[in-house]
């Protein structure tokens, strides 16, 4: 018997290990180089330089003064762009004997003339304000409250639903408008307090 007849022979991966491996690492260079110069190709390209048409973006800063009355809050409605804005945020009536004046600021409650949130609407006490409800689909403007409470001003409002608009005209006279945010024994509006 020779030599080569008593080894046990090779076959199959033994034998051809190092040339599959070789071959193998061949197939995902090339496929990874493929995948390269195809996602190069089909990227989207940056401008060099930025477009002489584009409009630069626009920054607004709005200041909430702080409050004292841990029933106002920040304001999470749309921000009034007028420049003799004088208080916007969050009003809460959290039940009996919570009101609020509106020609403060913040707005809190003062004994005699405050308005106050009813279960199912608002009330004025004291001529603290002229109220109406806005009637039309357009979030009211200051000009829009002003001519609404003008013609339909009452000191009662018997029913609210959230989503509502309510615009008033305060005791002192300043413009303001109220969204309903909740209803009920917890009522809460957005507000928004004009200068005179």
């Amino acid at each position: 018997m020779s030599q080569s007849e008593d080894a046990p022979q090779k076959a199959g991966w033994g034998e051809l290990g190092h040339k599959w491996i070789t071959a193998i690492a061949g197939l995902i260079t090339a496929l990874a180089g493929a995948g390269f110069f195809l996602g190069r190709s089909t990227a989207p390209e940056t401008p060099s330089s930025p477009d002489a048409n584009a409009a630069a973006p626009v920054t607004v800063t709005v200041t909430v003064p702080a409050g004292n009355d841990p029933g106002t809050e920040a304001s999470t409605a749309p921000v009034d762009t007028d420049s003799d804005l004088r208080w916007e945020g969050k009003l809460n009536w959290n039940g009996y004997g919570t009101g609020y004046n509106l020609d403060l600021v913040p707005p809190t409650y003062t004994d005699g003339r405050y308005l106050s949130g009813t279960l199912t609407g608002l009330e004025s006490y004291g001529d603290a304000a002229q109220i109406a409800v806005w009637k039309s689909g357009s979030f009211p403007g200051r000009a829009d409250c002003a001519e609404a409470v003008d013609t339909e001003g009452t000191d009662h409002i018997s029913t609210l639903e959230e989503g509502n608009q309510v615009c008033g005209r305060t005791y002192e006279g300043r413009v303001f408008r109220l969204e309903v945010i909740a209803a009920g024994s917890d009522f809460k509006a957005e507000g928004v307090v004009w200068e005179k």
